[in-house]
């Protein structure tokens, strides 16, 4: 059987170590968003804006030492911005 590509980008994400996922997500993401609770390790935060979910992502990561990520589509765009690494 195939893995689809919704569960190899969730099963990634528990993998490795992501807690969080921050996004705003549209019709591109409702496969993942439909499969979602099926992952119990992985926690979904609604944001307005894809920056606030970069930002978010980032603060997160920072203050915790651990993974969260951004997932957004067409609007990848929207969430891209500089991150300073330390």
């Amino acid at each position: 059987m195939k893995l689809e590509g919704k569960h190899a980008l969730l099963q990634m994400f528990v993998a490795e170590g992501v807690n969080y996922v921050f996004g705003n997500p549209g019709t591109s993401e409702t496969p993942m968003m439909t499969i979602l609770p099926e992952y119990k390790d992985l926690d979904y935060i609604l944001v307005l804006q894809e920056g606030v979910a970069v930002g978010m992502a980032e603060g997160y990561g920072e203050k915790y030492r651990n993974c969260a990520t951004g997932v957004f589509a067409h609007r990848q765009r929207n969430g891209q911005r500089p991150v300073a690494d330390d």
